[in-house]
């Protein structure tokens, strides 16, 4: 994870794929959302950009 500018950037393997970034506001939930874009590949990464906004979030990769 990293932050770039106003967006924070998630980076994982390409080459270990079928994983999906997920999120919630509150860990003691039980349901996450799926994040609505998909990761691109940069440098033989998956990426994703979040713009940082709104209050906190909390990702996982799920598989």
């Amino acid at each position: 994870m990293s932050r770039q500018g106003g967006n924070c950037g998630f980076t994982w393997p390409a080459e270990v794929g079928g994983f999906t970034l997920e999120y919630t506001a509150n860990l003691a939930a039980t349901s996450w959302t799926s994040n609505s874009v998909g990761p691109a590949i940069v440098g033989g990464n998956d990426t994703v950009m979040i713009p940082l906004s709104g209050g906190n979030k909390f990702y996982r990769l799920k598989k």
